[in-house]
C-alpha cells in the first residue's frame, strides 16, 4: 500500500481519476495535519481507488472537519429530527468537531447509485486500508458501526492537551460533499 503514490492515476469502476473532485479535496483540506491525518486519508482513498478498478462502485470522501452546528444537526437526526441515527457524539465531541476524522464512502457507480449495503466485502477491505495507515476505523467501534468513519488514533488526547482545537469552519468549506 505504501508503494501508492498521492495524485497517481487510478481507475475507478469504469471512470479514470488522478485527483481528487475539488469538493472532496475541500473535505481534506480541512482535516488537521498532526499526525499526518491528511496524507494518511490520502493514501487510504488512493489506494482504495485502485481496489474499485474493477468493480461496480467507487470510493469518495464525503466528510472532513465538522463545525459544532452541523455535528448539532447530525446528531438531532433520528432523535428529534426525520432520519436515521448517524452518530453518537454530540457537538464538542466527536473527532470531526477536531478536524480529526474523516468518512469515506463506497458508492454503486451510476445508474445503481447509493452506499454499497453494510456486509459487502468492499467495505471490509476499506477497513484494513484505514488500520493499515495506522487510524482507527468505524468499523471496529463497539455498539455503533461506522464503517465510512476513520479517525486520528490519540484524537481525544491530543484535544484534551492543545495540540487539536475546535474546528470553526463552515459547512460550505468542510461539511459533506456528496
Amino acid at each position: 500500500m505504501r508503494d501508492v503514490r498521492v495524485g497517481d492515476p487510478v481507475e475507478v469502476g469504469r471512470v479514470r481519476r488522478s485527483t481528487l473532485s475539488a469538493r472532496e479535496q475541500t473535505a481534506l483540506d480541512t482535516l488537521t495535519t498532526v499526525g499526518d491525518l491528511r496524507k494518511h486519508v490520502r493514501a487510504v482513498v488512493t489506494a482504495m481507488d485502485l481496489r474499485c478498478v474493477s468493480q461496480p462502485y467507487h470510493v469518495a470522501v464525503i466528510y472532513g472537519a465538522r463545525s459544532a452546528e452541523e455535528q448539532t444537526r447530525l446528531y438531532a437526526q433520528g432523535r428529534t429530527a426525520p432520519g436515521a441515527i448517524v452518530t453518537r457524539a454530540r457537538a464538542g465531541e466527536s473527532p470531526h468537531n477536531f478536524a480529526a476524522a474523516a468518512d469515506v464512502a463506497l458508492i454503486w457507480d451510476a445508474p445503481r447509485g447509493g452506499w454499497l449495503p453494510d456486509a459487502h466485502e468492499g467495505w471490509r477491505s476499506l477497513a484494513q486500508l484505514v488500520r493499515d495507515e495506522g487510524l482507527v476505523t468505524g468499523a471496529d467501534f463497539k455498539g455503533f458501526t461506522d464503517l465510512a468513519h476513520m479517525e486520528l488514533r490519540d484524537w481525544l488526547k491530543l484535544s484534551r492537551t492543545g495540540a487539536l482545537t475546535l474546528w470553526h469552519g463552515s459547512p460550505a468549506t468542510g461539511g459533506a460533499v456528496v
